[in-house]
């Protein structure tokens, strides 16, 4: 499972290693490279999935995305270049806040193509139904503690298991939507409320 969000963070997270987890995108604003906004996840050689809320009302030319890196990137490491951002058409979060989980989903599409190697390649799309139980990872380079905190310089993961959007609905002050993954862990450890699962 994957993780995204406009303040990113792994809360009671751990370490992780990019080769692990090749897919995992830092998305940042060409103004200020050194802040991680959000998290991606490589589907294809020109495409990132990531949240709506990440990349609704900014320019494709506002965001560079680097890949391949264990470590925070900065301005040494090769960055890559958004053409274009699709945006799900059903998307209304930035109108309505207690609808900004619903259809929060976004395509970007790069104008260089990504080489696939060990530290870079795409994720694994499910082809079914994630089933209550199921074991999952968030990552991201967001912040570890909240709402104080630093921002992580390396990787970050954390283990969780799906439960029923139900056992969300009851513990979340916003509404959740049948497209929407619940993922929990335990007390301390989590993202905000979107991140990137992989299971």
């Amino acid at each position: 499972m994957i993780a995204f969000a406009r303040i990113p963070r792994i809360i009671g997270g751990q370490n992780a290693d990019i080769r692990d987890y090749p897919y995992s995108v830092s998305i940042r604003l060409e103004l200020d490279r050194y802040k991680h906004i959000c998290g991606g996840a490589i589907i294809s050689h020109h495409h990132i999935l990531t949240a709506a809320q990440c990349v609704y009302g900014i320019n494709a030319e506002s965001i560079v995305i680097y890949i391949g890196r264990t470590s925070a990137p900065d301005y040494s490491v090769r960055s890559y270049t958004i053409t274009k951002i699709k945006i799900h058409p059903e998307f209304i979060g930035k109108i309505k806040p207690n609808s900004k989980t619903h259809n929060d989903i976004a395509v970007l599409t790069t104008l260089q193509y990504i080489i696939f190697s060990g530290n870079q390649n795409q994720i694994n799309l499910p082809t079914a139904d994630v089933e209550v139980g199921a074991n999952a990872v968030i990552t991201s380079w967001g912040m570890t503690s909240y709402p104080d905190g630093y921002t992580a310089t390396t990787l970050q993961k954390a283990s969780m298991v799906i439960v029923p959007n139900s056992e969300c609905a009851n513990n979340l002050p916003f509404p959740v939507y049948n497209e929407n993954l619940c993922a929990v862990q335990g007390p301390g450890v989590g993202t905000c409320y979107v991140s990137l699962v992989y299971y």
